[in-house]
């Protein structure tokens, strides 16, 4: 089927004191690791409570701004679909090796044509969730608020890009766009969301995602 959903966002942050303070105390998510990048950066990883995977969030200390996406496909195989419909967009499309992201196993890595880094992969450490799956409560005890990650908003500063982004996205992804906002002259802002409904049915047939 190709892509599942976005599997994580890294963003970075001027304040990694003040940003852990907002992602685990404001939204309720939960910290899984915190460690230095190759460059030195300190980085701290996050996930939500209902979220089975390592992470969804990785902050990193130095500067603002996305530093990537991550997308999780359904199959190894479809890493491979992903890389050849990528080609053909006329992408340049690079491998990423087991470890190169923490708790992420091989994948590839390309730019799109809006500038953002996106890293495609399979596998990826699952510590399950906070409710566990043996009559898991609804909610978790005294922290129930961010489940998980679902969709991103995308930004882009030309107004005559926007057709090109979202043919990558739908016809060369899977990837479904769910509303679109026009603001300032160009600027347009795009939200895509994975599918959602194949992900909401595996919940509740009890299946990890």
């Amino acid at each position: 089927m190709g892509i599942m959903r976005m599997g994580y966002a890294h963003v970075r942050v001027t304040d990694m004191t003040e940003a852990k303070n907002h992602y685990a105390s404001t939204l309720g998510l939960y910290e899984t690791l915190e460690d230095t990048s190759p460059e030195g950066n300190k980085r701290v990883f996050y996930k939500g409570w209902d979220e089975w995977d390592h992470h969804s969030v990785v902050l990193e200390e130095g500067g603002v701004g996305v530093v990537k996406y991550g997308w999780k496909v359904e199959h190894e195989a479809d890493i491979d679909d992903v890389e050849a419909k990528a080609r053909a967009f006329g992408l340049t499309v690079e491998r990423m090796s087991k470890g190169d992201n923490p708790e992420i196993g091989d994948g590839i890595r390309f730019v799109t044509p809006s500038e953002h880094v996106f890293e495609v992969y399979h596998q990826a450490t699952s510590i399950g969730t906070e409710v566990g799956t043996h009559n898991p409560d609804p909610l978790p005890r005294g922290r129930q608020l961010q489940p998980r990650v679902l969709h991103r908003a995308q930004g882009r500063r030309h107004a005559d890009r926007p057709h090109r982004r979202g043919r990558l996205l739908t016809a060369r992804r899977g990837v479904h766009v769910t509303s679109s906002i026009g603001g300032p002259p160009g600027l347009l802002w795009h939200r895509e969301m994975s599918l959602l409904i194949q992900r909401a049915a595996l919940c509740l047939r009890g299946e990890q995602p």
